[in-house]
This record gives structure tokens, sequence and C-alpha cells, in this order.
């Protein structure tokens, strides 16, 4: 399959790597950079930047929303809404050494990384990210454009909602709500319910305190 990266920073550099030998990237899109990480690192050409979409869709109408978060997942959903609005397709992109069972669901523009799993019965929205390593387990729901990072731990009958970040290493227990537009923090326990709009640090985790 032909596909063209949005971003080009390093987190595209990591789809990149991963997933070239199962499909042809055929360049990267970015509002910012036109020699980015991708172009240095990788030589994958640079097509232009999003006043151009309507265009681009000519060469490759495949699209992977390959931008990072440190938290803050406005910006991916920005490009999300620009490219549905184009009528742009999203593969979603599953590593061979994920372990996705086949009772659960995935939805589109989802990125499953390398030695990921997600057990039965969960449902994967759309435009997800599931890091190397990170653990969904059973009956879990995830809301659309959610970030887990790698080594994250999320146990049966948890909720998150969309837009929210869960960081690395954080462990969500069994039956618990994440609301929308939130961060989990590093290495966070996260033992309650999370309000929307919340940022939450430590173990037990608690609101971040600004």
């Amino acid at each position: 399959m032909k596909i063209v990266l949005m971003g080009g920073g390093q987190y595209a550099g990591l789809i990149y790597s991963w997933f070239s030998e199962m499909h042809e990237f055929v360049g990267f899109i970015d509002d910012f950079h036109a020699n980015a990480y991708v172009s240095d690192r990788y030589n994958l050409p640079y097509l232009g930047n999003t006043s151009n979409l309507r265009k681009l869709y000519e060469k490759c109408e495949n699209v992977v929303i390959a931008v990072g978060s440190n938290g803050d997942m406005t910006p991916r959903r920005k490009y999300i809404k620009l490219f549905e609005d184009e009528g742009y397709n999203f593969p979603t992109l599953i590593h061979p050494t994920a372990k996705v069972s086949r009772h659960s669901s995935v939805g589109e523009g989802c990125v499953i990384h390398l030695d990921a799993i997600v057990n039965p019965a969960s449902i994967i929205s759309s435009f997800c990210v599931i890091s190397n390593q990170a653990m969904v387990s059973h009956d879990v729901v995830l809301g659309s454009n959610i970030f887990l990072a790698p080594k994250t731990t999320i146990n049966g009958g948890v909720q998150i909602e969309s837009d929210t970040f869960i960081g690395t290493s954080s462990v969500i227990i069994p039956r618990v709500r994440v609301g929308s537009n939130c961060i989990v923090g590093a290495c966070a326990c996260v033992t309650k319910n999370v309000p929307d709009h919340m940022t939450v640090v430590g173990n037990p985790a608690r609101p971040l305190i600004k």
C-alpha cells in the first residue's frame, strides 16, 4: 500500500522504520519543515504542506497521522480533521509482533507498535496509538485519538475518552474511567476516575497542581 506520512519528525521516522518493509511510504507532509528528520535520516521526500492537500491527494490518497504527542493531542486532532475533509483514507498499521485479539476491534487510522497487546472484547476507536509494549486488557474502550506511550498498562474494563494522552509506564487499574482531553503522567498509577481536561501524576495519581 502506498502511504503518505503527515509529519516529518522523529515519531514519523519511527513509523517509517517499523512499517516500511510492509508498505511504500511515498513521502511526507509537514507544515513547518521541508527538510525534516525523515528526509535527513531516511531520504523520504517532502511533498508539501497542508495547504496543498487536494493536489497531493492525486498522488496518494492514504495518510497516516505521524504526529507524536507530549501530552497535547490538539495538533493530531487538527490534522485528522483536515485530511477527513479532503476525503483521504486512513489505513491502520499493526506491527507483526503485536498481539491483537480477533475478538477485539480496531478503528481506522490506528498505529499499533512493536510487542503491543490488545486483549479480547476491547474496542480501540479511530486514530489511536498503542506504543511499544503497551498492554490493553479485556473489555477496554478507548475513544478516538488516544496516545498510549510505551509500556502503559490499561487494565480490564477501563474506559478512556477521546483526545487523551497516557504517559510511559503508567497503569490504569480495572474499571476506571479517564475523561477526554486528559494527561496521565509517566509512571502514574490511576486508581480513581479522572474528570475531563485534567492532568494527573504520581502513585496514586493525583491532579497536577501548577
